[in-house]
This record gives C-alpha cells, sequence and structure tokens, in this order.
C-alpha cells in the first residue's frame, strides 16, 4: 500500500482537517488560548480515544503506526468540511460525528479566474463556469468522495483546473489531494503540492500538506522546518495536528546535533494551542520544555511568564525542586502558593466543575481522580475510579482514570489495599496494548504490586511474558521497569544468577532509565553499584532531575509505589555522598509547599453519581 494513502486518505486531524479548510477565514494566528478553557467551551475540542500512533516515537514506527491509524474506517472524514469563503470555520476533533451525509456542502469560489479570451488555434477549449456552477461541480465531487467513488471525483475536479489559478486552484487541489491519496497516486500528490506551494506558500494549509509529505519519505528535519514555519504563519491550524505526530517530530528534531530547530519548534508550539486539546498531559510538558529553553537563553522574565499555563501542581512542585529553575523559584512558589492550595485550587477546581458539566467524559473523569489524589481525597479517587465500566471501546483516559484510581487504593491503605488494586487492574486484561499502548502501565503496576503482595512468581511470569511478546511496542522505560520487576521477584525465588545477570543487562542497555536500573541493583543485592549510579546520575545536571523527587522526605509529594521502593530511596537519601550530590542540582522541597491530606475543594457542583462511562 503507498505511503500516502497511510497519512492522508482515512486521518481526520491529519489529512481532512489540515488540508481542506484553507480558505476560510483564518484562526487567530498569535493569540494563545486560555489554559485549559478550550476542553470546555469548544465541545470540538475532544480527543482521541484510541490513538493507533502513541508509540509514533521514531522514523520507523511512525509510518508503521500511521498505517494501522488510518486503516480503521472509523477515522474517516469526508471531504465535505469545507466552508464558503468568508464563513467561520470549525474544525472537528477525532470524537466528533461526521456531518450528515445530506448537510449543506460547499466550497470557496469567489473570484473564480476566468481563463483568457485571447485564445491560439492549438489551445485546448476551457469551460469558464460561474461561481454556482463551480460550487454545484465541488458538492458532487465531495459527495463522490464520501461514497470512496475517488476516480469519479477526480474526474469531476480534474477539469476545472485549466479555468482557475491563484486562490481558486489551491482550493480545487486541496480537494483533490485525499482523493489521490486514497488511490495511491504518490507522484501526484506531490505535483499538486508544488503546484500550490508556489502559489500560496504561507497557506497554512498547504504547509500541512508539505509537513505530511515529508513525514511519509522519512524526513523529519524537513518535517521540523515546516512545522515550525506553520507555528509562525498558522499556529492555530497545528491543534488539528495529531499530538503523537507532532511529538515524533519534536523528538527527531532533537535528537539533532543543532539544537536550534528544536528549540525555536517548541516556543513555536508552546505559542499555538498545540496540546490545549489533550489537556496537562500533553501540554504541560511542552510549556516546562519552552521554560527550560527561555532559561537557557536568560529570558528569565519569558520563562516566568509561562509558569501560568503549567496546570499540574506536581509538576510545578518538581520544578521548585531543581535547580534548573532556580532563578524563578521565587516565581514558582507564588504559583503555588501555601501548600500548593493556590495552584491545586485552580486545578481541581476547574477539573471537578468540569465534570459535573459532562459527568461521562472520560478526560473529565480522568484529570478530577489525579485532582482528589493531589488533594488528599483518596476515596473520593477511588469511588469515581470505580464508576468506570471496562468495555472493548473503552478510552485511553478511561484506561488512564482506572489505573489512577487503583493508586489511590493502594494509598488508601488497609485491609485489601494490595488485592484489590491488583483485581481492579486485572480487569484491564482483554485490552490489546498494540491498540492501548497506556495499558501497558497498568502491567507494570501489577507486576511490582504482586511482588509486594509476594506473589512472586505471577509477577515474574508478567514480567517475562510482556518482555518476550514481539508484538507489542515496549518503550526503553516499560523494558527497563519489566525488568526491574523480574529482578526482584528472581531474587525473591532464589534465582540469585538470573537476576544479577539482567541487573547487569540493566547497567548497560538502559542507563536513560536510571530509576528503574538503581532499584533492580538493590534488589539484586549490588548496593554499591546503585549508589554510584545515583551519585553519577545526580551530579549530571542534565539527568538529576530524574531522582531529585525521589530523594524527597517522605510525605513532600504523593507517592503511591510499594514501600520496598521508596525505602530504597529513603536510605540513599541518607547516605552524605549522595546527599552532596542531590544538593548540587536539586533541594528538598520546603515544607510550606507540601500538599494537605484532605485539603479543602473549591465550592461546586460535583455529582458523585456518576453514570457508568467506558
Amino acid at each position: 500500500m503507498p505511503i500516502f494513502p497511510r497519512i492522508l486518505s482515512n486521518m481526520p486531524v491529519m489529512a481532512m482537517l489540515t488540508l481542506l479548510p484553507a480558505l476560510t477565514v483564518p484562526c487567530s494566528a498569535h493569540g494563545r488560548m486560555p489554559l485549559l478553557s478550550k476542553r470546555v467551551l469548544d465541545p470540538f475540542f475532544e480527543t482521541a480515544a484510541n490513538n493507533r500512533l502513541k508509540t509514533a516515537t521514531d522514523k520507523k514506527t511512525v509510518s508503521a503506526a500511521s498505517l494501522s491509524f488510518i486503516q480503521d474506517k472509523k477515522f474517516f472524514s469526508p471531504v465535505s468540511e469545507l466552508s464558503v469563503s468568508g464563513q467561520n470555520e470549525q474544525r472537528q476533533d477525532k470524537h466528533v460525528a461526521e456531518l450528515p451525509k445530506d448537510a449543506a456542502i460547499s466550497a470557496p469560489v469567489s473570484n473564480v479566474q476566468k481563463a483568457s479570451s485571447e485564445k491560439t488555434a492549438s489551445d485546448p477549449v476551457v469551460a469558464v463556469l460561474s461561481p454556482a456552477e463551480l460550487q454545484k461541480k465541488i458538492a458532487e465531487a465531495t459527495d463522490l468522495n464520501r461514497q470512496n467513488k475517488n476516480t469519479d471525483a477526480l474526474a469531476v475536479l480534474d477539469p476545472l483546473l485549466p479555468a482557475l489559478k491563484g486562490h481558486d486552484r489551491v482550493s480545487i487541489q486541496l480537494l483533490r489531494i485525499p482523493c489521490l491519496a486514497s488511490l495511491g497516486y504518490d507522484d501526484e500528490i506531490i505535483s499538486a503540492y508544488d503546484n500550490i506551494k508556489g502559489i500560496e506558500p504561507d497557506n497554512g494549509a498547504v504547509i500541512s500538506v508539505g509537513i505530511l509529505i515529508a513525514l511519509s519519505q522519512n524526513d523529519f528535519s524537513k518535517a521540523a522546518e515546516r512545522l515550525l514555519v506553520l507555528t509562525d504563519k498558522d499556529p492555530a491550524r497545528i491543534a488539528r495536528f495529531d499530538s503523537d505526530m507532532v511529538q515524533a517530530i519534536l523528538i527527531q528534531a532533537k535528537a539533532q546535533k543543532d539544537p536550534t530547530i528544536w528549540q525555536n519548534l517548541v516556543l513555536g508550539l508552546a505559542r499555538s494551542s498545540w496540546g490545549i486539546a489533550e489537556g496537562p498531559d500533553i501540554r504541560d510538558p511542552l510549556m516546562q520544555q519552552a521554560v527550560t529553553i527561555y532559561l537557557a537563553k536568560h529570558q528569565n522574565e519569558d520563562a516566568a511568564d509561562l509558569l501560568r499555563e503549567i496546570a499540574d501542581p506536581e509538576r510545578l512542585m518538581e520544578m521548585a525542586i531543581s535547580r534548573r529553575y532556580e532563578p524563578i523559584w521565587p516565581d514558582i512558589e507564588r504559583r503555588l502558593g501555601n501548600h500548593s492550595q493556590d495552584s491545586l485550587r485552580q486545578f481541581s477546581g476547574f477539573w471537578l466543575n468540569a465534570l459535573a458539566s459532562q459527568p461521562d467524559n472520560p478526560a473529565f473523569i480522568h484529570q478530577s481522580i489525579r485532582a482528589f489524589i493531589l488533594a488528599g481525597h483518596l476515596q473520593d479517587a477511588v469511588d469515581l475510579g470505580n464508576s468506570i465500566k471496562i468495555t472493548s471501546h473503552i478510552s485511553d483516559d478511561s484506561i488512564k482514570a482506572i489505573i489512577a484510581a487503583a493508586d489511590a487504593r493502594l494509598a488508601l491503605g488497609g485491609s485489601g489495599a494490595v488485592s484489590e488494586s491488583i483485581a481492579r487492574l486485572q480487569s484491564l486484561y482483554r485490552i490489546d496494548p498494540s491498540r492501548h499502548q497506556i495499558v501497558l502501565s497498568a502491567d507494570i503496576r501489577k507486576s511490582e504490586w504482586l511482588n509486594q503482595s509476594g506473589r512472586y512468581y505471577e509477577s515474574r511470569s508478567l514480567s517475562e511474558k510482556m518482555l518476550s511478546n514481539l508484538g507489542l511496542s515496549l518503550t526503553p522505560s516499560d523494558i527497563a521497569s519489566f525488568q526491574q520487576s523480574a529482578v526482584c521477584s528472581m531474587m525473591k525465588l532464589g534465582q540469585r544468577k538470573q537476576a544479577n545477570q539482567m541487573a547487569q543487562e540493566m547497567m548497560q542497555s538502559h542507563l536513560d532509565d536510571k530509576q528503574a536500573v538503581i532499584e533492580a541493583l538493590f534488589c539484586a543485592g549490588k548496593s554499591q553499584e546503585a549508589i554510584n549510579l545515583a551519585i553519577h546520575t545526580l551530579d549530571n545536571p542534565s539527568q538529576a532531575d530524574a531522582l531529585l523527587k525521589l530523594l524527597q522526605p517522605d510525605g513532600r509529594f504523593p507517592d503511591v509505589r510499594p514501600q520496598y521502593y521508596r525505602s530504597v530511596w529513603s536510605k540513599l537519601s541518607a547516605i552524605p555522598a549522595v546527599e552532596r550530590a542531590f544538593l548540587k542540582n536539586g533541594r528538598v522541597l520546603p515544607e510550606k509547599f507540601q500538599l494537605r491530606k484532605n485539603a479543602p475543594l473549591p465550592s461546586l457542583m460535583y455529582n458523585s453519581s456518576l453514570a457508568a462511562v467506558s
């Protein structure tokens, strides 16, 4: 199957919504959306439940993930998502229903360029259509495309091109591209793109086509350059791009020797509305990266200015212990407030009120559970998580919510805490991790919690099953986590030789996941190697942040991991050499910013008797 159909033909965000609405009134190019409010106020900002691109973080996986993603016909959006020039444009995301088949279909047809009357004898006869006639043709082609009759659609559109120039020619070419993609006419797509980029190089839809073409050719450098142009010319359009595809571009750009493109791209995306629809899980890391870049440029005021757009209190607390952000610690502390209540009040108030307005919204449920956990209302988090019904069509946000609620049940303690948490995650066993990458987080927790409950053989079996499944797209961090659990369970089972061998492999293979390696070394009885690795990591400013939170005094941060792992880091923090290395790049979070248990929540209309959702 040709590459272009994979990327263009059946992807509503990446194809229809970035390619076709080229000619409507452009969105605000530079106005930054108020943080989080767009999700509630604009229903079109719903996000995808079953994103096949979750593992698209390198050159090889993007194409493969794109193929599986677009083959699912339910993601197909018809060409009819155009509006008359001058009308406001509304975008549709993956959760929004397609337009009814009898919906009015229109396209921009203003200022149709008439063919020159000065024809030579050899010139072909070119039919000149009125705007109304042209619109009728476009409606006909759009209907054919909806029926997947793309050859017939092109038969209608192609004869229109000779009579069109400028803006209107771009319109028709953008209508043709999805049809060409579905038929595998790669060369013609490139030809159409070359044509329209010469006419309207600053058109956001045209730039978007260029990004997709670069991705289809595995040219991530060119994709990054074009995405950077889009952040300047039409930043609002970037919100329509699939978040994982943008993240794949970012990862590849960061891997280049010259960091300039990556830095400018992060700052450009931060100025756009990209990631707002997906909430703090996507947007907050981007804003934190932008803060880091500004600080590296000694633009401290610009860095501090972005703090208001970081929603998650826990992320702000993590920034408050890293010396990377020391120049703006006072600003971070003001943003947090006493016991971090100011940021918690904003975060919890937003999501709980959002949940009250849409109690069956999986994303709102997930973030509300997080708000309850941060506020120390663990039973509320558990109860909310238990309201979620597990079905074959479960969304990623619902899976995240179930995992978070299981964390809360474990942290709540009491009789049966571990077994009940494991049982809740076990209920996800029918979910295919190749379709829902997030479910691997549940398996990682299960492997840890099985160890905690003394079910060492089950823990080892689960870890080995996941590690040997070649059909899974495990990240290096996933692999390290499963190996760490396997090392600990093997030691408990008396399989010291196998445990030592795997711990040694981790030392050599997973140096980027220092936490898992250090914990595995402790499990394997290699305490000095673990201490040395911790010191070496903490001495490195680019790596230290990953360990700073783990070395905080008990209770400074919400921590739901098994007691054994918490005790590892408690022992490490008491070693003078580790403490000295820690203080080079971090600090202990001042107690006045420690979250309180059962912190007061804002007054809201939260209804705890929620309907079951999936």
